[in-house]
């Protein structure tokens, strides 16, 4: 679960069971049925999901499980330098590789936040309202963040919209500036 392509097409990053339990691992080759390595164990990272290659191919994050709570972590593609850096689910990497968007729960509402990739440094809260925001992805600048959110479902409710099915795709700046919504 989780696949994420190694950016030059030489194989896949995801999450897998084969082995048991629910490992980081990396394809070898690109073929139908590669052998794997293991980036990050199961004891390391439990509960592992969603795994994001950086664009250099030198790093994966995910999301990981500890105590009922849900983490962002990274590791180099070889498996040094593990860090877990901030918690929140469903990260994604910039451009540069040098941040990471991510989901995080407040007061009952998921929130848009980026960290620093290498260190969990300079965490910065994007969203904040009364919405579900989820998914996060970077613009090819680096300057916007698109994602999905259910606000303003409440004008569709004439048509049995609800919060949990109502969804649009909305793109906002880094600082939390410029809210677009696109669908």
């Amino acid at each position: 679960r989780g696949a994420s392509w190694l950016p030059d097409g030489s194989g896949l990053a995801f999450v897998s069971n084969a082995m048991g339990a629910f490992h980081i691992v990396r394809t070898l080759s690109r073929t139908p049925n590669a052998a794997i390595s293991i980036v990050v164990r199961a004891d390391m990272a439990p509960d592992a999901d969603r795994a994001a290659v950086s664009p250099d191919g030198k790093q994966v994050a995910f999301e990981m499980g500890r105590g009922g709570v849900k983490y962002v972590g990274v590791s180099g593609i070889d498996g040094t330098n593990f860090t877990q850096l901030a918690e929140g689910r469903g990260p994604s990497f910039s451009g540069d590789g040098r941040k990471i968007a991510f989901v995080r729960r407040v007061n009952d509402r998921d929130q848009i936040f980026t960290v620093n990739a290498q260190n969990g440094g300079d965490l910065t809260q994007v969203t904040n309202d009364e919405a579900d925001n989820r998914a996060p992805r970077w613009s090819a600048n680096g300057r916007y963040l698109v994602f999905s959110s259910n606000r303003g479902w409440q004008r569709f409710q004439e048509f049995g919209a609800s919060a949990q099915a109502t969804w649009n795709i909305y793109a906002i700046r880094v600082d939390g500036t410029q809210l677009t919504q696109l669908t």
